[in-house]
């Protein structure tokens, strides 16, 4: 078979503890199904999870992109269904031992592998140290169509007004008096503050999946996630 190329886009942690191939990071459940591809729960009983908790959320209105896929399975002309475990990429033995990846059940066209021309990127594209080099490229803006902010200290999803010190800061002419006081119009107290605590919205599809698989061990882990593109060998 050999090996190929898997180009996986989510959320996810890296710098994981771990001794050899086995993960030793107290933020992980590592019976969870999501990493032991055992057990792994029936689409139809994580949509009756999410149905309950959509009918128990105190929101007004909340939109799932994997709500909307779960409950069109099975329709003409739909995706075949795939298991739920595919939503996740740890692979220790082949990739890195130290990168777990989430991506949303919805979000198929994240996850790919044996594709040529990714595997000419990865070899004869590359400097000949790196190719076949297992990687993990945070990315520090989010991904579309989880065009949002948050605040990493709560989970909070900032308003709008955080865009303009996000532009301000990836422009090269931005003054610091500037920075303070688009900061400050988003709710902090300066430039400090906010690029210490802003960080792409963790999706919640994401969210939901994670503590439906049980996968950390504390809830507020969620909010470590950052937008990944990992690339393995397997």
């Amino acid at each position: 078979m050999g090996i190929r190329v898997h180009k996986f886009l989510g959320y996810g942690l890296t710098g994981l503890e771990h001794d050899g191939m086995k993960l030793t990071d107290e933020r992980v459940n590592r019976e969870s199904w999501l990493l032991a591809h055992d057990g792994v729960p029936a689409l139809g009983d994580y949509f009756a999870w999410l149905e309950a908790r959509r009918a128990a959320s105190s929101k007004e209105f909340s939109f799932s992109l994997d709500w909307v896929h779960l409950k069109n399975l099975g329709k003409e002309n739909w995706p075949k269904p795939r298991d739920l475990d595919d939503c996740a990429a740890y692979d220790p033995e082949y990739g890195r031992p130290d990168v777990l990846v989430v991506r949303p059940y919805s979000a198929r066209d994240w996850y790919r592998f044996d594709d040529p021309i990714d595997y000419v990127q990865e070899t004869y594209l590359r400097d000949p140290g790196t190719a076949q080099e297992s990687r993990a490229d945070l990315i520090g803006a989010c991904l579309y169509p989880y065009q949002s902010y948050m605040d990493d200290r709560t989970g909070t999803a900032l308003d709008d007004k955080v865009f303009m010190w996000v532009r301000a800061s990836n422009a090269r002419d931005s003054s610091p008096e500037v920075l303070d006081t688009f900061a400050q119009w988003a709710g902090f107290s300066g430039h400090a503050e906010a690029s210490g605590h802003v960080v792409p919205f963790v999706p919640e599809e994401v969210q939901d999946l994670v503590e439906y698989a049980q996968l950390f061990t504390h809830a507020g882990v969620w909010r470590q996630l950052r937008p990944v593109l990992y690339t393995y060998w397997a």
